[in-house]
């Protein structure tokens, strides 16, 4: 029943594609008599999954040697399991019996980039970009390869034109203040950071290029905030010309690293079926299982969330346990049951034999206290996590781990320095404020509170 489904979807999916490819041009006219199909060698390692869409798509091509189409679906399937250097063979096919393919284009000049074929990808995409000029993410792409081979002036000419066509796109805005700041340009760069930052939602990555424009031009106490915010951008952005290879995704390798892909960058709920495929042909993948069941708790599906834990292959971690630990939680504030509870207890124990400094874990470790009726017992690990927390600058973490403390203790000294520290480090001016206040009246001459009040613009 497996392969019957997989045969299933593969064969909806090629009439989905054909139909969209369709629209992007494509001839059944021939240039060219092809005859070689470029193939994996299945002599090595070729996924079943991957081997079984792969001679469904030669096999379009047997059946139609001619369609230009044919050729790039079966070029882009090539391409959507990893197989590049074949993609591209099969690209150029396509192509010649029908140049104005401009979507297999585009699509082969980021295979011609991943094979380290620069200076062809680059050709590739300008020929592209003549054809289509107001297709923006194509100025983005260039800007960053040519952020990557150092032509940063290059690189700010595509960003911008990007950025003219489409000022919503964060990875175009991104782009485009690095070229700035490899140009030394940190002034014209935060005009773009800070406009961007005062909407209140930011991604990681803007933060992390706001800390270099930062560091460029001295404002150390934006330095700091930003620091405490950054992350590492996506290694590709997404872009709507490659949204119909996601359905072409088959492979053990690919399925996960494209998963994991859309739970960083579009959020957990937005990835679960991603997830759901990746696990089917991966169930091993350890952090793969884990990441699956947080998006079916977020999605509201515990039950579901909790089974696909308990039928782990492979080695527990950290990240699983903390998982199980934060679905029992949920199953038991649902419930009531004093079971899911005594679970939660016990995975948050093993999470805490991995790392007894993770502060998420000790996180656990106080809702479930709490859960138990020990709420003394729930301080002292949320003022640990709180602790853990600021110590490596996750400051969105420590300022709810201190509000924690709070709730139940609330005229510590040394928690509230920690809370309004967070709030300051987190931009929340106002309520460090008010923190800073209540510190005031309980201990007027700590010196912690001057230093505080001072951080505050």
């Amino acid at each position: 029943m497996i392969g019957y489904d997989l045969a299933m979807r593969n064969t909806i999916v090629l009439f989905l594609i054909c139909a969209f490819l369709a629209s992007c041009g494509g001839s059944d006219t021939a240039k060219t008599k092809p005859t070689h199909i470029p193939f994996p060698d299945q002599s090595g390692m070729v996924d079943s999954s991957v081997l079984t869409l792969l001679e469904r798509t030669k096999g379009e091509i047997q059946a139609a040697p001619e369609n230009s189409k044919s050729w790039g679906i079966h070029a882009s399937a090539l391409f959507a399991n990893d197989y590049f250097g074949l993609s591209v063979d099969a690209f150029r096919v396509a192509l010649d019996i029908d140049p104005t393919m401009q979507q297999a284009r585009y699509i082969m000049a980021t295979a011609l980039w991943k094979l380290n074929k620069q200076e062809e990808a680059i050709a590739e995409v300008t020929t592209f970009l003549e054809l289509k000029p107001d297709y923006d993410p194509a100025w983005r792409l260039l800007a960053q390869w040519q952020l990557d081979r150092g032509e940063s002036q290059l690189a700010h000419d595509a960003a911008m034109k990007a950025f003219e066509l489409n000022q919503k796109r964060i990875g175009t805005r991104f782009v485009l203040v690095q070229s700035l700041l490899d140009l030394d340009r940190p002034d014209d760069a935060v005009k773009f950071i800070e406009e961007t930052l005062a909407s209140g939602k930011t991604s990681p990555w803007m933060y992390q290029v706001a800390a270099k424009c930062y560091r460029q031009l001295g404002m150390d106490s934006k330095l700091e905030l930003a620091l405490a915010n950054a992350g590492p951008p996506p290694n590709t952005w997404p872009d709507p010309m490659f949204q119909y290879l996601s359905n072409m995704v088959v492979g053990k390798a690919a399925l996960t690293e494209f998963a994991f892909w859309t739970y960083e960058t579009r959020g957990p709920v937005e990835a679960l079926p991603r997830l759901r495929k990746a696990l089917r042909v991966n169930p091993e993948h350890v952090n793969l299982r884990t990441a699956f069941a947080h998006a079916l708790q977020l999605s509201g599906k515990l039950q579901e969330s909790v089974r696909v834990l308990s039928n782990l292959q492979g080695e527990p971690n950290l990240n699983y346990w903390k998982q199980f630990a934060n679905a029992c939680i949920a199953v038991a504030e649902i419930t009531g049951e004093e079971e899911w509870t005594t679970r939660a207890e016990t995975y948050v124990l093993n999470a805490l034999d991995f790392d007894s400094n993770d502060g998420s874990a000790h996180d656990l470790a106080a809702k479930v206290a709490m859960q138990q009726g020990h709420p003394q017992k729930a301080s002292d690990h949320w003022e640990t996590a709180g602790k853990l927390h600021s110590g490596v600058e996750a400051w969105n973490l420590a300022e709810v781990s201190f509000a924690f403390v709070l709730g139940i203790n609330p005229s510590r000294i040394d928690v509230l320095c920690g809370l309004a520290l967070a709030q300051i480090k987190n931009g929340q001016f106002v309520s460090a404020q008010t923190t800073i206040d209540t510190l005031s009246q309980l201990d007027p001459g700590n010196p912690e509170v001057v230093e505080l009040q001072r951080l505050l613009p």
